[in-house]
This record gives C-alpha cells, structure tokens and sequence, in this order.
C-alpha cells in the first residue's frame, strides 16, 4: 500500500469519527435531561365539602333518576255540569287547595236568589225594629199624658181611665213591635244559613288540587269531547313534588352495601356542584323483571338488579324531576356539617395547626383546631367551614402563591 493511500484511509477514518462524536455531542446536549422530565409541582384547590364527603364515602356510587312523590290525575264528571273555567296552564306549580277548574251549574243562581233574600230579610229586621221603637216612643208619651192628668186637679175619672185604656193599648202594640223584631231576626237568621249553605254548595262546583305540585297535563280539548270520553280520559296530572325520590336499581354485586336508612349523597349528573342529602328509604328483595330499564342490563342479560329508592332531605333549592343523579353512598353516621379531613392537610407548627387556606385565589395559613380520628383523619372542629377552599399542602409553598401557580423547590 502505497504512503498516499495510506493517508487518505486515516483522513476518511478520522472524518468519520468527528462526525460521529459531534453527533454524540450533539445529542447529549439537546436531549431532556433526566431532571427536567419531572412533572412540575403546582398549587391546587379543593372545597372543604367535597373533600369531606369523599372520606366519609363507603366508595359506592349508584345511578338514579329524580321522581315525584305520586302523580295526582282528574278527570271529569260530566254528571256535575259541562266546565265552566280552567284556572290553571301545564307548567303551573300550584298548592294544595288551589283552584283548577270549575263547572257550570245553576249554583250559582241559587246562592244569588239566597243573597237577595237575605238581604230582603235583613231590611225586613231594620223596618221592624224602627216600627218597634216608634211604638214604645208612643207608649213612653201616653205614660206621660197620664202621669200629668192624674197630677191635675182638673182631670175627670172618664179622662183618666180613657188615659189608661190608651196606654195598656200602647204597651201592647210596643210589645207587639218587639216580637215582630224578633220574628224578622229569626226569618234572617234562616236566610243567612242558608245563603251560607249554598255558598258552600258552590264550593264543590270548583274543583281543588288535593297535593301541591307541577301541572303536568291540561287535556284542554277534551272540554268538547262525550261523556264517554271525558270519563276514560285524564283533564289534568298534576305530579306531587311535596316529597322528591331518587329511583334506580343497584346490582347483585352492590345490594349489600345498600341498607335502609344509610345515609346518601346525591349529585347531580350536569353539574356536580349541584348536591343534596338524602337517605335510602327502599332496597328491592326481588329483583327487577325489567331487563330493558337500562344500556348495561341489555349488555349482560344475566346481570340482576334490584330497585332502590332514596328520599330527598328538605332543601330551598331541590332538584328537577326527571333529572338524572348520582348517589353516593356515605358511611353509617355521616353528617354533612362534620369537616373531616387527612392528617397530610394539616400543617403543624409548634402546638399549633394550619391548613392552606385559599382566599381570593391565594393561598395562606388559617390555624384550626382539630380532633384525631382513626385512619390518618381528623375531625375539624373550629377554624374552617365546609363552604371554604383548601389547598392540598406541598413542598416550598409560600403564602401569596395563587392557585395553579408553579411552586419552585
């Protein structure tokens, strides 16, 4: 091998080699390192409720729907008269004892022919008892004329028993005048109950709502229908929303984490911020024949399922019927009031403790008070409520930090 040839072998071996460790160097110095893949630490919020009610959770959720208490449907009787007025349009929410419509019936004449008679029977009592007292007015100048003539030395015998003939005659028309006032009283007091007894007899042509609740149906055509029809079909539903229910199944595999009584909580499927107590009420011990009720029984016919139902605490805003939800099955003793909590919440300092409390979206120390609990947990008992926001506590948090801010290490 001739010396040139020779140098052009070391001269290719040599460039190859630079290429190869400018590559390495290359990629040493531009690849992620080891460090800079770790996740980036940041502050995070959470409100207090929630996280309450996640450890006081037995880990068991169920679907359901929201139901009306009964649905209340009226027909018409077609006995009682042909509709007068509907006072009420689908969508209404009415009370209890709330007027929904009437029927036309002579009633109503009867009550106006009883007002006028009472009215006839009250002028009646009126004139009777101006007749009366002028009666007495004149018995009360007769007794005087014969007080005067029996002082008078010129008065005769004739003249006094003429006198007193006139007053007997007096009191006994006087007397007369009071028992036609009473017999007036007593011909209005008949009038009157009976003014009263048709009005009330009125009453009943106007037919009530016997539960609050939604006016679901106002079969308004059916008005203008036949008797037969008007007694086959409904006029109007109205569903009771007095008392709300949740209604859903529960399978073979979770019906003994259900009992009567247990405690829930039920959220709502659109918006989970929408939530409400509630407990179960009702656990099927046959399950459902249904297999159509839902997607998952199509898809595992052989899957059993059982009816539950839960009934909805009292609350200012309740949520809608036919709504879907979810219930979250709580731990027997669970109290939505009670704040509970994981000891890695708390922040010790000294005797003293703390949660980061976030207020206008930054983080700072609020000391609290607190009871141990089995599990890591703590009861929270002063210092914090459960409409407040927590931040879940990390290291090199600092007070001022934002929410969703980078925390440096």
């Amino acid at each position: 091998m001739t010396q040139m040839s020779k140098r052009k072998k070391v001269l290719a071996i040599s460039t190859t080699l630079g290429i190869l460790i400018l590559g390495l160097i290359i990629f040493l110095f531009t690849r992620p390192s080891d460090f800079d893949q770790s996740e980036t630490e940041s502050v995070e919020s959470q409100i207090v409720k929630d996280i309450s009610a996640n450890l006081q959770s037995t880990g068991t959720m169920l679907a359901g729907k929201i139901v009306a208490n009964n649905s209340n449907q009226i027909k018409i009787d077609s006995t009682r008269g042909k509709i007068k007025e509907v006072f009420v349009n689908e969508g209404d929410q009415v009370e209890k004892g709330q007027a929904l419509f009437s029927y036309q019936t002579d009633q109503e004449l009867k009550v106006k022919e009883a007002e006028v008679d009472k009215t006839v029977k009250t002028n009646a009592v009126d004139v009777a008892k101006s007749n009366a007292s002028i009666k007495w007015t004149l018995y009360n100048q007769k007794n005087e004329q014969l007080r005067k003539a029996k002082n008078s030395a010129d008065s005769t015998q004739e003249e006094l028993s003429t006198l007193e003939e006139g007053l007997k005659q007096a009191q006994l028309d006087a007397i007369g005048g009071d028992n036609e006032v009473k017999n007036a009283e007593s011909e209005l007091e008949k009038a009157n109950l009976i003014y009263e007894n048709e009005t009330e007899k009125l009453k009943d042509d106007t037919v009530v709502a016997d539960n609050a609740g939604l006016i679901k149906t106002v079969n308004q055509d059916l008005v203008n229908q036949s008797a037969d029809r008007q007694k086959e079909e409904n006029f109007i539903e109205i569903i009771d929303s007095s008392q709300l229910f949740v209604d859903g199944s529960v399978t073979e595999f979770d019906k003994d984490k259900v009992a009567i009584e247990q405690p829930v909580e039920i959220v709502n499927r659109e918006d989970n911020n929408q939530r409400w107590e509630g407990k179960v009420v009702q656990v099927a011990s046959l399950s459902s024949e249904d297999s159509n009720s839902s997607k998952e029984e199509d898809e595992n016919p052989n899957l059993s399922k059982f009816p539950y139902k839960v009934v909805v605490n009292e609350n200012e805003n309740m949520p809608t019927i036919g709504s879907h939800v979810y219930v979250k099955l709580m731990a027997s003793g669970y109290d939505a009031n009670k704040i509970i909590l994981n000891k890695e919440y708390i922040v010790t300092k000294g005797n003293k403790e703390y949660v980061w409390s976030v207020e206008d979206n930054s983080i700072k120390l609020r000391e609290i008070t607190s009871i141990a609990l089995e599990n890591d947990l703590v009861e929270v008992t002063d210092g914090l409520s459960t409409t407040d926001s927590i931040a879940v506590p990390k290291e090199g948090m600092v007070e001022g930090m934002e929410v969703g801010e980078n925390i440096k290490s």
